[in-house]
Formats: C-alpha cells, structure tokens, sequence
C-alpha cells in the first residue's frame, strides 16, 4: 500500500468559554488535519493542533513541517515504511507525529476491520469539573448521574484550605459512586501541597496530579503524605528533554525527570503535547492515562482508540475539553452516552469530515 498524496486543511473552531493559556487566553481553537490517501485506494485522517502557551510548536510550524515531512518522507512510499520512520524520528513535533500516527492507523484499521465483537467495546470516560467548591460539586453531581465513573478535578485556583473542604466534601457525598482524581497542574507549594494530601487517604482517590510548582520534590511529598501522584507536565518536560527542544536539554535534567516519572502513580499523556511514553524506554509499569487537549473530533477520536489498547486499557482517558469546542470538523460530533463511547460509533463519526468546516494549506 503506497502512500500518494497528503493535504492539510486548517481550521477555527469556537470554545463555549475562554480558555485561560499561559500569557492570556483563547476563545477559539486553531488547528490542523492531515488527510492521507493511499492507491488502495484508502484514507486516513490525523490532527495536528498545537495547544498555544502549552506546546513547543506553533500552528505554522506544525503545518510548515508536516509539509516538508510529507514530501521528503511520506507520499510513493509504502505505509508501512512510513509507520517505520516515525518510531525511529525523535525530533517531530508532538502534534505532528501525533496526526501521521493517527492517519496510518486509521488506514490501517480500514485494511483490516475490526471483528463483530468489537462493535460492543465501550471506552469509559472520565470527567472534568473545576471551579468553586459550589460548581465543582454540581458538575462531579451532574458527571455522576450521566453514567461517570471517573471524575477529575481542578485544584489549586483557590486557597489551599479551600480545596481541603472541598475534596472533604466531595468524598462524602461521592464515596462508592465514582472515583476522584485531583489536578492542580503545579500550583502548590511544598508546604501548601503536604497540607492538601495530608488531608486525604490515598485508597480515596485515584491519584493527585502535578501538584508540586517544583516537580524535583514529588518523591519527597510521597514519602511525606503516602498519597500517590501523576505526572503530566512533568511527562511532557521529559518528552521535549528527549527531543532537544526544551529549555533545559543536559543530561542531568533528563535523568532527573526521568527519576520524577518511574516513581509516579500514573502518566498522563496528551499526544498533541509530548511522545508516548512507551517510547521513552521508562522502567516502570504505571499505567498511562489518555489526555486531550482540546482537540476536535478527529483528534478526540485517535486518543479514544488509543485508550482501549495497551497500558491504557481500564484506565479512562479524560477528553472532557472535547465538550468545550462550540462547533466540530465532523458532521456530527463523537457519539458519548452514559460517561462512555462506543469506539466503533467513534470511529464511523470520525470518517465524515465536514468540509465546509476546513481551508487547504496544501497538499502534496
């Protein structure tokens, strides 16, 4: 099956709210797809869309990019060989590694449909919930009777002590109908997080992620508090250290956040924003939760399919920030009923792109 042509489409999609980003906020999502076809003749879609404030690369570098990687190392070349490259190439951006991986196994998945069974394989999800104490138990309350098992929430806005009453609460009201996780995305002081997970048992929640500002110390806190933590940031620091693309590239960093890793409860991977961690070569067997950041139905739909294999299986991935865009590229948005998807009514959706929807920047 040889690859003949890849075209990427830009595209603006409305958020139902701002969306704060580190040096202000956005309002809307840029992005991009990448359309490949092959002489089967077969398609696959892959997004590529940089999360402003958060990624390494810009939308037109991204674009920019794929381009050159499209005609240097993609189109008369078997499929196969390109899925080669890519797990060779260490120095793609995320995002787009992230879209040409999606693409082939989209192609991939149409070579080779997937049995009967598996029309009944449903991917649990996990909710997001943020805000004040108020809010955050109206959203984990109205997760909950959607059918969520899972619910993650933003800490670190307010005051600690604020956040303690809250997860106190929480865990009153909830305890036996889902399980909690709590973000708070390194807004913590040492002391300020050691009051916070001393305040909660560790069989309580899943895990708290990221809530040192200084990630080197996430050992000592577990010894401290005995409340497991997650890594996301930290998991995307590690992935730029790998690359050479981030601010601080020595290899004392690199075994340092490497220590902070293989001692985490759980990795928290966002494909737009970092490599996979079962291509860094860690020495640990946590398992990897699924993150979206912000992606549209296409992108959501290639994190939904990659959460029902691997080490990602059982473990619910969080595209919550999916419900944030006011608008998609598909036709219809991803079918998500009862806090779960169905993964082959997920990827029927994902295979009808709304043209109206996109602008080619070029096409190869």
């Amino acid at each position: 099956m040889i690859i003949r042509h890849v075209t990427c489409y830009r595209f603006r999609l409305p958020l139902t709210a701002p969306v704060p980003v580190p040096g202000g906020r956005v309002t809307e999502r840029a992005g991009a797809l990448l359309r490949i076809e092959t002489d089967a003749p077969s398609q696959g879609w892959g997004e590529a869309s940089p999360l402003p404030g958060f990624s390494g690369e810009t939308l037109d570098e991204a674009v920019a990019i794929s381009r050159a990687v499209a005609r240097e190392k993609i189109c008369g070349r078997p499929a196969g060989e390109i899925a080669e490259f890519l797990q060779k190439e260490s120095t793609l951006p995320p995002s787009v590694r992230f879209a040409l991986e999606s693409a082939l196994h989209q192609i991939g998945d149409s070579e080779h449909p997937s049995p009967p069974a598996d029309a009944a394989v449903m991917v649990p999800l996990c909710a997001l919930a943020g805000g004040g104490a108020q809010t955050v138990q109206r959203e984990v309350d109205a997760a909950v009777r959607a059918g969520y098992a899972t619910v993650k929430i933003k800490v670190g806005r307010n005051s600690v002590m604020d956040d303690i009453t809250m997860a106190r609460a929480l865990r009153r009201s909830f305890a036996g109908a889902c399980r909690l996780r709590f973000d708070a995305n390194r807004a913590w002081t040492f002391e300020d997080a050691s009051r916070f997970c001393g305040s909660i048992a560790d069989d309580e929640v899943d895990y708290v992620e990221e809530p040192l500002a200084d990630p080197t110390k996430l050992t000592s806190l577990y010894e401290r508090c005995g409340v497991s933590f997650a890594v996301d940031e930290t998991l995307q620091e590690l992935s730029a250290c790998m690359a050479g693309t981030g601010n601080d590239k020595t290899s004392a960093r690199e075994a340092a956040l490497r220590a902070i890793v293989e001692n985490a409860r759980a990795l928290v991977w966002k494909p737009t924003l970092g490599a996979s961690p079962e291509n860094m070569s860690l020495k640990t067997d946590a398992p990897v939760v699924l993150s979206g950041a912000y992606e549209s139905g296409i992108g959501s739909a290639a994190i939904l399919r990659l959460s029902a294999a691997g080490r990602h299986v059982a473990q619910p991935p969080g595209i919550d920030t999916y419900n944030r865009l006011d608008d998609d590229v598909l036709e219809q948005r991803l079918p998500i009923c009862r806090g779960a998807a169905n993964l082959q009514a997920v990827t029927r959706a994902a295979e009808k792109v709304n043209p109206a929807k996109l602008t080619q920047a070029w096409h190869v």
